[in-house]
């Protein structure tokens, strides 16, 4: 269980606020070194309970993105799932749909390049004076 100073602190980091600002702004003591402020800042972010408490935060927008996967590759499926007609569902439009949902789905394998001869590097040093 968070006490209200580091539930703000969550809330902040989970709204994008840098740690020692949201370190500070949550209330926490900044009569320290910068470098102090800064370690605790980064130890309270690191600790279980934050960390914990992150995840809930996230989960809400994680289901989302992945209920919208899903839910794309459900309309691509019953695209392709139908016979091309000469209305709405054409051939082209199903061969799109199948391509769409293999790239989501990740059926493509990874590209492979070979480099076939030397490669020449030239290194330029500038002058900062002039």
């Amino acid at each position: 269980m968070l006490n209200q100073r580091q539930e703000d602190y969550a809330q902040l980091l989970y709204k994008g606020v840098k740690q020692i600002k949201a370190y500070e702004e949550a209330g926490f003591s900044i009569n320290s070194t910068p470098e102090t402020i800064a370690a605790n800042a980064s130890r309270l972010a690191n600790s279980d309970k934050i960390v914990a408490r992150l995840q809930e935060l996230n989960a809400p927008m994680v289901e989302v993105l992945q209920s919208t996967k899903a839910k794309k590759l459900q309309i691509l499926e019953k695209i392709y799932a139908h016979e091309p007609n000469s209305e709405t569902i054409t051939a082209q439009v199903t061969i799109k749909a199948v391509a769409e949902h293999n790239k989501m789905a990740g059926d493509y394998a990874p590209e492979k390049h070979a480099v076939l001869g030397d490669i020449e590097i030239t290194i330029v040093h500038k002058d900062k004076g002039g």
